[in-house]
C-alpha cells in the first residue's frame, strides 16, 4: 500500500515530532529480561491471592500453580521434547542435564512430564519470593512506585483493581483482534480495559478504518492484540503503514499463525506462505519505527502435550513464535521478539492468565520507554 494512503498520511507528522533524529542510528542498550519467567511468576503469583482467597493453604496453592508449565532451562521446548540428543551451541544452566534427563525417555509424548512436571528445584523456583526476580521486574514500573507483588496476589483474589493503574501508566489504548476461532483471552482483557477497541475477524480495510479511528489524537498510543489467524493480517497492515508503528508500542500474539499451519497445503496461512513472508518481511528494514525505542513483539504458545508436532491440532509451537527479526547494520535496532512461552491448551485460568499477560506487557513498555 502506497505511503499516500490516508492512515500514514493522518500519522506521519506525529512520527516526526517524537522521533529523534539524532539517535536513530545509535544502539539502545535495554534492561535484560525473560518474558516467559516474567509471565509465568506473575501468573502464579496471581493464583497464590486466588487460592487465598478462596481458603487455600500453601499446598493447594503448589498443586494449582503445577498447571503452569516452566522451566528455566527449557527455552524452545518443541526442540527439547522431539530431538533431546542435540545440543544448542551455548548452554544455558541446567540444560545439559535436562537433555539427557529427556533422552532416557523413549516416548517423545512423554518427555513434556519430564521438562515441566518431574523436577522439584524448577518447580520451587516458579514459587521462590517473587522479589528475588529484581528491580526490572517489580510491580513498580509498570504501576505505582509503592505497588508490591503482594498487590498482584491481592489482584488475582479479586481485592485490588491493579488493572486500572496499570492501564493508567501504561497510556494506551487496547485494541484486541480476533481471529476466526473463538478467542480465549481476549474476551478477559477486553472486562480489565472497557476502553479497549475490539475487533472480530476484520479483513485488511476493515483493519486499517479501525486503526485510523482508535488514533484519536497525534500522542496517542496502541498496544495490538491479535490471537490465531488474525495474527498474518495484522502484520501485513504493520509493514504496509509506516506511520502506525511508531504509535505501536507493543505487538501480542496469542497462539497466533506466525509461521503458517501444518494442516494446511498452500493459501495465507500455509507453512510455504507464512514463513516466506517472515523471512522476507519480518525485520528492521520493514518494521523499523522513527521513534528511536524497542517496540515488542510478544508472543504466548499453546500447547496441547497430546498434539504432534508440539504445538496444537495444526499449529506447531514454532510457528506461533516470533522468529529474532532480521537486522540492518545501518540503523538502530528497534523492534525485538519477545518469547512468552508455552501455556496449557486445556488451561481453566484464562481469567489470571489474561491478568499477567497485561501485566507483562505494561512491565514490558514501560521498560522501553
Amino acid at each position: 500500500m502506497p505511503a499516500t494512503d490516508p492512515l500514514s498520511l493522518g500519522i506521519a507528522a506525529a512520527a516526526v515530532l517524537v522521533a529523534t533524529a539524532a539517535g536513530y542510528y545509535r544502539r539502545r542498550t535495554e534492561p535484560q529480561l525473560d518474558g516467559e519467567r516474567w509471565l509465568k511468576t506473575t501468573w502464579v503469583t496471581l493464583l497464590r491471592g486466588a487460592v487465598e482467597a478462596e481458603g487455600g493453604d500453601a499446598d493447594a496453592w503448589e498443586a494449582r500453580a503445577a498447571a503452569v508449565p516452566y522451566h528455566p532451562a527449557g527455552r524452545f521446548p518443541e526442540q527439547k521434547v522431539r530431538h533431546p540428543g542435540v545440543a544448542p551451541p551455548t548452554l544455558l544452566e541446567g540444560e545439559q542435564g535436562l537433555l539427557e534427563r529427556l533422552r532416557a525417555v523413549p516416548e517423545p509424548v512423554d518427555r513434556w512430564a519430564v521438562l515441566y512436571d518431574d523436577d522439584e528445584d524448577a518447580r520451587a523456583l516458579l514459587l521462590d519470593d517473587p522479589y528475588e526476580l529484581g528491580a526490572a521486574y517489580a510491580p513498580s514500573g509498570p504501576a505505582r512506585p509503592d505497588t508490591t507483588w503482594d498487590d498482584v496476589a491481592a489482584w488475582g483474589a479479586g481485592e485490588v483493581p491493579l488493572h486500572d493503574v496499570l492501564l493508567h501508566r501504561l497510556s494506551a489504548r487496547l485494541v484486541l483482534i480476533a481471529g476466526t476461532e473463538p478467542p480465549r483471552l481476549l474476551p478477559h482483557l477486553q472486562a480489565l480495559a472497557p476502553g479497549s477497541l475490539r475487533l472480530d475477524a476484520p479483513p485488511p480495510e476493515q483493519l486499517v478504518e479501525a486503526f485510523e479511528e482508535a488514533l484519536e489524537r497525534p500522542d496517542t498510543r496502541l498496544v495490538l492484540v491479535a490471537e490465531g489467524d488474525a495474527v498474518p493480517g495484522l502484520l501485513q497492515v504493520l509493514v504496509d503503514h509506516a506511520g502506525l508503528r511508531d504509535q505501536v508500542v507493543a505487538v501480542v500474539s496469542v497462539g497466533g499463525v506466525i509461521g503458517g499451519r501444518s494442516d494446511v497445503d498452500e493459501g495465507p496461512l500455509a507453512e510455504s506462505t507464512r514463513l516466506d513472508w517472515m523471512e522476507r518481511w519480518f525485520g528492521q528494514e520493514h518494521l523499523d519505527t522513527g521513534v528511536v525505542r524497542l517496540t515488542p513483539y510478544m508472543s504466548l504458545q499453546w500447547l496441547d502435550r497430546q498434539a504432534w508436532p508440539p504445538g496444537v491440532a495444526g499449529l506447531p509451537l514454532q510457528h506461533q513464535r516470533f522468529p529474532e527479526p532480521a537486522e540492518q547494520a545501518a540503523t538502530a535496532q528497534t523492534i525485538e521478539s519477545v518469547d512468552l512461552g508455552v501455556a496449557p491448551h486445556e488451561s481453566g485460568d484464562d481469567e489470571l492468565l489474561a491478568k499477567a499477560l497485561l501485566f507483562v506487557v505494561c512491565g514490558w513498555v514501560a521498560s522501553r520507554r
